[in-house]
Order: C-alpha cells, then sequence, then structure tokens
C-alpha cells in the first residue's frame, strides 16, 4: 500500500523575514514616503510662489523659451531657493524627488553594512555610486 500522507516538498523554503527585515521595509516605507511628500510640499510652495509673484503677467505663446541653465546645478538651487525664487523652489522640490531614491539605496547599503551581508553590499553600492554619477551628470557609456 501507498502512504497517504503527501510527499515533502523538494523545493528548499526560503528563510522566514525576521522582525529585524520587517523593521528595515517599515524604515524605508517611512523614508519614500517623507521624501515623496516632502517634495511635493516644496513644489506646491514654489508653484504658489510663483503664482501669487506672477499673477499679473501676460502670457506670450508666439514662442518658446527655455529659462537660463543656472539651476540644473544642485549649488545653485539652494542658494536661489534660500532667497526666496519661486523658479529655485520648484526645483528643489524636483531634486528632492529625485534625491529620495538615492536615499533608499545608501539606507539600503548601510543596513547590508550592518548585517555584513557583502555581496549586497557590493551590488547597493555599485547601484549608488551609477546614481550618484548620473546625478551629476556623468553619464556611463
Amino acid at each position: 500500500m501507498s502512504d497517504p500522507r503527501p510527499s515533502p516538498d523538494p523545493r528548499p523554503t526560503p528563510p522566514a523575514a525576521t522582525s529585524d527585515d520587517h523593521a528595515m521595509e517599515v524604515r524605508l516605507s517611512k523614508l519614500l514616503t517623507i521624501g515623496t511628500t516632502l517634495s511635493a510640499a516644496v513644489v506646491l510652495v514654489g508653484i504658489a510662489m510663483y503664482l501669487w509673484r506672477h499673477s499679473g503677467d501676460r502670457l506670450d505663446f508666439s514662442s518658446f523659451r527655455l529659462h537660463a541653465d543656472e539651476l540644473n546645478a544642485p549649488t545653485t538651487i539652494f542658494s536661489k531657493a534660500l532667497s526666496f525664487d519661486a523658479l529655485a523652489i520648484m526645483q528643489l522640490g524636483v531634486l528632492l524627488l529625485v534625491l529620495t531614491p538615492v536615499a533608499r539605496v545608501a539606507f539600503t547599503l548601510i543596513a547590508f553594512l550592518v548585517r555584513r551581508d557583502w555581496m549586497y553590499v557590493v551590488i547597493a553600492a555599485i547601484v549608488l555610486v551609477v546614481l550618484s554619477l548620473g546625478l551629476v551628470g556623468i553619464r556611463m557609456h
């Protein structure tokens, strides 16, 4: 006769998530939520300031003008935002939005360092370097 009990699954079961894993995921979730919310708030403040100061301007759609390239450098964005330049404040919000996933990768790198998970430390470090180089305008070809 055959055994009525089901045979054990030959595939290895993944390890159960520990409370440390859950705590790290909660922290990462909070980091992303705070970063996204903060960037949206900064952009909205910049938009409100711009509309307040330029509400009487007449719009001319006959030609398209780009603003100066001065708001492409993070240092310029910060200095002009501190002087309450509405365009710089909006650009600061966009910069904060871009920096949010970079902060997530940096946070994850630190978590892997604490755990001494060297393979993921190397992977996270490579991702962080590539993101950072892209942020400052260096292209990886």
